[in-house]
């Protein structure tokens, strides 16, 4: 009889990509630059006459790579345009390439429709745009995107949106646009990444926030590195064989994270919620004192921790005044942004009835059922609703106004923990 022994098996993984989270009914809106062909690249000819993509989840993001038709409207040329049986001309076979840089210089002429797009993975001037949108996904959340022109963007009757955040620094002034446009109805993350003194164009970390007061905006610092798709770890030479992604798109998913496991007013940050995916290591990790700089400045880092990796340390929002908790915390924004959508739903349905006290009770009766529901998941501690003839009298009734305050007490998170211990004597009884 043999020895026991331990048999041990290497299995090479080196290209298995994450499958990501769980899916989370969390939308946000994805602003690119206008010069961006991403658009082209990966949508259908529908979403191009649109102007934007509609992504689900990280499969159907990856999808776009492998989808087996072209792009009409996008990326086209001669005879290719998408249609089964269709093929290139020889002739034209350069300007294939130059269309398609995702085949590759082999291919055989001829090529058809039902080859897939992009064999080798996000190539050209979108690269970078495609992993930044791909670091989002793999939180659970759903996206939108578009440039700052679209509808999504502009108007709040194509998209509710939970969220948008940018692929670059330079979008920052557009997602306080568009903010200001959709009357602060989602949250905007931001990202500065610069240390301290230069933030996107070279002012301090207070000028930049000052620039963009919006009340929903969350400014996160830096970017992390990412292993391309395909990439063997082990033929990494140098930081430019990672893709850089601005660690906005985290802390969106964060939100989107939160949302699932637990409720739009909790915030996105910490050991639990706050954890960072697909991360290798952050560029330019802020040290401590930078990183007390950077939140005194309203702007969240996001910190390594042993045994827990990267982390968003930080649960600050533009709004409110020096030193106000409530209007200053994600949690807090993300709560009053949903009991405006929640309440203003159902406000919606009093629109021409009779501004009485029947009208009002049935707006006290609704919304009071949606805060208990909050008020039973540990959104709110109290609230209070006034809606009568002390803030509706005859004038504002005869101005065609339905006036209704609703008052509501926010929990606060722990920020700060104080543990003291003490040593005492052996023989001291301990009560």
């Amino acid at each position: 009889m043999a020895l026991p022994s331990i048999n041990v098996t290497v299995t090479n993984e080196s290209f298995i990509v994450n499958t990501g989270e769980d899916s989370s009914t969390f939308l946000c809106g994805v602003m690119i630059p206008d010069t961006s062909e991403i658009i082209s690249a990966l949508g259908t000819t529908l979403e191009v006459q649109n102007g934007y993509l509609e992504i689900d989840s990280l499969e159907d993001w990856w999808s776009r790579l492998s989808a087996r038709t072209g792009n009409g409207a996008g990326y086209s040329f001669g005879g290719f345009g998408g249609f089964p049986g269709s093929s290139h001309a020889p002739e034209a076979d350069i300007l294939y390439h130059m269309q398609y840089p995702g085949f590759t210089e082999d291919v055989p002429l001829g090529i058809t429709a039902t080859q897939v797009r992009w064999p080798n993975g996000p190539t050209g001037t979108w690269e970078n745009e495609f992993y930044t949108v791909e670091s989002y996904c793999q939180y659970g959340g759903k996206s939108v995107i578009g440039k700052k022109t679209a509808d999504p963007f502009t108007s709040i009757n194509t998209h509710t949106l939970d969220g948008i955040f940018g692929i670059t620094t330079g979008s920052s002034g557009d997602i306080g646009t568009a903010l200001t446009a959709r009357d602060n109805d989602c949250l905007g993350f931001l990202n500065v990444q610069s240390l301290i003194e230069v933030a996107p164009k070279g002012e301090s970390p207070a000028t930049c926030v000052g620039s963009n007061a919006n009340a929903s905006l969350v400014y996160v610092y830096g970017s992390k590195y990412t292993l391309p798709l395909g990439q063997n770890p082990n033929k990494i030479t140098s930081d430019a064989d990672y893709k850089e992604v601005p660690l906005s798109a985290d802390a969106a998913g964060c939100m989107s994270r939160t949302f699932r496991d637990a409720a739009p007013w909790y915030d996105p940050s910490g050991m639990i919620r706050g954890q960072i995916l697909n991360v290798v290591k952050l560029k330019n990790p802020p040290t401590a004192a930078q990183a007390n700089t950077l939140y005194d400045n309203i702007i969240n880092p996001v910190l390594a921790f042993p045994g827990y990796g990267e982390v968003l340390f930080g649960n600050k929002v533009v709004g409110g005044a020096s030193g106000d908790f409530f209007g200053s915390r994600i949690g807090v924004a993300s709560l009053i942004i949903y009991l405006k959508k929640q309440i203003g739903v159902y406000a919606r349905n009093l629109l021409f009835e009779r501004n009485d006290d029947s009208t009002r009770q049935v707006f006290i009766n609704q919304s009071t059922s949606i805060l208990e529901t909050v008020k039973s998941q540990n959104g709110i501690s109290d609230y209070n609703i006034v809606c009568d003839d002390t803030n509706n009298p005859t004038t504002t009734v005869n101005a065609g106004l339905f006036v209704a305050d609703v008052f509501v007490k926010p929990y606060k998170s722990v920020e700060f923990l104080q543990i003291s211990f003490t040593n005492a004597e052996q023989a001291t009884d301990i009560t």
